[in-house]
């Protein structure tokens, strides 16, 4: 799986404008293939002991992550058929984290306001880093004092 899935990342780097029509049937029909393939292992695997008699059988965690990816095939091969989507969601988790650490930090963000002063100018300041436009650019910081909207 590891490696179809860096093929795929791959033809995304090498197609800008997106894989060609004719490669990606063969790259889900792959995908499918490998899904079955462990499925159809954990199936034949001894059931897990379970202690009591409640609850439902447990499951290897290799089962369970071959249900999700089989369960949300369209969002993990979303970036094939769009271009705009990002292989990974490290960008993401990179933003949520620095928002996570200031919440833990100062023991909360205190009101709901300033939740939305400080999202606005995070974002706005990630737009700036992203995009690549200068320093100069970025709104003045007296700006906080106001009423910040969104927009």
């Amino acid at each position: 799986m590891k490696k179809l899935l860096l093929l795929a990342c791959n033809y995304q780097h090498r197609y800008q404008s997106g894989i060609p029509k004719n490669i990606l049937p063969r790259l889900n029909q792959l995908y499918e293939q490998i899904l079955q393939r462990g499925l159809s292992f954990h199936h034949s695997q001894p059931p897990l002991t379970r202690q009591g008699n409640r609850g439902r059988v447990k499951r290897r965690v290799g089962h369970n992550l071959l249900l999700r990816l089989q369960n949300f095939r369209g969002d993990v091969l979303r970036f094939l058929t769009e271009p705009d989507v990002p292989f990974t969601n490290n960008q993401a988790e990179r933003d949520l984290r620095m928002m996570k650490c200031k919440q833990k930090i100062s023991g909360g963000f205190g009101s709901f306001d300033f939740v939305v002063i400080i999202c606005c100018c995070v974002s706005k300041i990630f737009g700036v880093m992203f995009y690549g436009f200068s320093q100069n650019l970025m709104f003045p910081l007296p700006i906080i004092k106001q009423n910040v909207t969104c927009g």
